[in-house]
């Protein structure tokens, strides 16, 4: 569980959590997004992408002492650079950052543990780097990758379901990348700065 130094200032969702966490953290994004905090919102998807990088993965949560680098939580990276990239017109950053997001995909959310023989994901944590959950069984594991911690949805077993909505959100992960090749492509929900002033 030993930490990853992030090379942006984040914004901490609250709480007991005094990391960057990767489900709170797009959130964030898109509220710094309609603050006009793009700045912000671009140093938080850039610690996203740095963790791909050197992990393979976004960690369920970050920071310099701490990582839970056993799970993830809900893949939100691509609509986090979709996001900022009304801001930021940069190929060269859209590539490094597409690179990051394509890891992501086929490393992670689309291999085993996670792709099922139904040629869909779930979610899964081994559970070797210490990351526990209370109780720490593979179920709740799995569940507090999915981000709804602490539900019945599941059943008795998170890793046995198929959950549409991780699986809508892969299909929306591979949709938004298809799009950044366009270059009519307008800025996320009509907000923000928009490239070379359209």
């Amino acid at each position: 569980m030993a930490g990853l130094t992030l090379p942006h200032p984040y914004v901490r969702p609250g709480w007991f959590f005094k990391m960057c966490v990767y489900w709170h953290g797009y959130f964030i994004l898109l509220g710094l997004v309609v603050q006009g905090q793009w700045e912000r919102a671009a140093g938080i998807l850039d610690n996203l992408v740095h963790a791909v990088e050197r992990l393979g993965h976004v960690p369920g949560y970050i920071s310099c002492k701490t990582a839970c680098r056993s799970r993830s939580q809900s893949p939100y990276l691509t609509a986090a650079i979709s996001e900022v990239l009304a801001y930021r017109d940069d190929p060269a950053w859209l590539t490094r950052a597409a690179a990051a997001a394509e890891r992501e995909y086929r490393q992670y959310w689309t291999a085993e543990p996670h792709l099922t023989e139904l040629g869909l994901s779930r979610h899964f944590d081994p559970g070797n780097d210490g990351c526990v959950t209370v109780p720490d069984t593979a179920h709740y594991r799995a569940m507090a990758e999915s981000s709804w911690d602490n539900t019945g949805r599941f059943g008795t077993d998170t890793t046995a379901v198929v959950p549409v909505d991780l699986n809508a959100q892969l299909f929306a992960w591979r949709a938004s990348a298809s799009c950044w090749d366009s270059q009519d492509r307008p800025p996320p929900g009509g907000r923000g700065p928009q490239p070379g002033g359209r």
